[in-house]
């Protein structure tokens, strides 16, 4: 893999962060002398990568929200991202694989890669790419409310959908694509380039990182109830086969209507219009060598 420089970016504040898990990185990749930055504030991870030099391997420490900005610094460069989990949710590892320490600097001697996709969101306060997933509507508001959580015993995406309940409201949207375009009412719009979110769940069975498509599942317009009785099939990923849910996969989606909540990758920050696109190919991405997308770094 030649010459590089090393760096881990740790965000303290995350769900599941530790210390331990932090030294047992570092440990790891001791002979490739890592330089560690621990975040401060929103933003600081995108700073950080951004400025990191060309050709650095990146390690992330934290959730999907700190992977998010950590991807928005590196989006584009020939920079590699190494995602070693220590966050609460960490869905987007669950589609990519994690590379765990104790192996990061074994993968090092025999690397492998996948260069995969990432979505590019235009919105009324800019530009922001997201590597997972994102949601429209109730995920948005429900996401909103697990970022202001403090824990507990109970799953905080699970609390927080039942405290959000209450609220439920439907959008009227309009969802143009090539070459389809529908009006709906719906309470919910997932926009996936990978698989999960929430936890664990399930939320786009069929999508690969690598294949210069997103795809989006609008949920209509239901009752409390409804919702509630279809739990099982949001979790699962069997929703996308119910009758009423609207199923596209494109390269670009316009979306606009009523203001609705967003959030990319558990990062709440806008609200429709939007306008979200494929970056193909824009992260580098290093991954466990069974990975069935990976091929070695030369």
């Amino acid at each position: 893999m030649g010459e590089f420089s090393t760096y881990i970016i740790a965000n303290p504040a995350s769900g599941a962060f530790s210390t331990q898990f932090l030294d047992s990185v570092v440990r790891d990749l001791e002979s490739f002398v890592p330089k560690v930055h621990m975040t401060q504030s929103t933003g600081d991870a995108t700073l950080f990568a951004r400025n990191c030099p060309d050709g650095s391997l990146i390690v992330c420490i934290g959730g999907d929200g700190t992977l998010n900005e950590v991807v928005n610094g590196m989006a584009g460069s020939d920079k590699t991202l190494v995602i070693a989990g220590g966050g609460t949710g960490s869905d987007l590892g669950r589609t990519l694989g994690f590379v765990p320490p104790g192996s990061i600097g074994s993968s090092l001697n025999n690397p492998r890669l996948s260069m995969i996709d990432l979505g590019m969101v235009r919105y009324s306060n800019g530009t922001r790419y997201f590597a997972n997933v994102m949601e429209i509507g109730f995920g948005a508001s429900v996401m909103m409310r697990v970022n202001s959580s403090r824990g507990g015993r109970i799953n905080p995406f699970t609390l927080s959908v039942l405290k959000e309940l209450p609220h439920l409201k439907s959008y009227h949207l309009h969802i143009d694509s090539d070459p389809e375009h529908r009006d709906l009412e719906a309470i919910e719009v997932v926009i996936a380039n990978c698989r999960y979110f929430g936890g664990g769940m399930l939320a786009s069975p069929l999508s690969d990182p690598a294949d210069g498509s997103l795809d989006l599942h609008a949920v209509p317009a239901m009752s409390r109830l409804s919702l509630i009785r279809r739990f099982g099939k949001l979790r699962s990923g069997e929703y996308v086969k119910l009758d009423e849910v609207v199923n596209i996969s494109s390269s670009e989606f316009r979306i606009s209507g009523d203001a609705a909540p967003f959030e990319i990758d558990g990062e709440c920050i806008g609200s429709t219009p939007v306008e979200i696109s494929v970056a193909k190919g824009a992260l580098r991405v290093l991954t466990p060598g069974s990975h069935e997308q990976g091929k070695a770094i030369t």
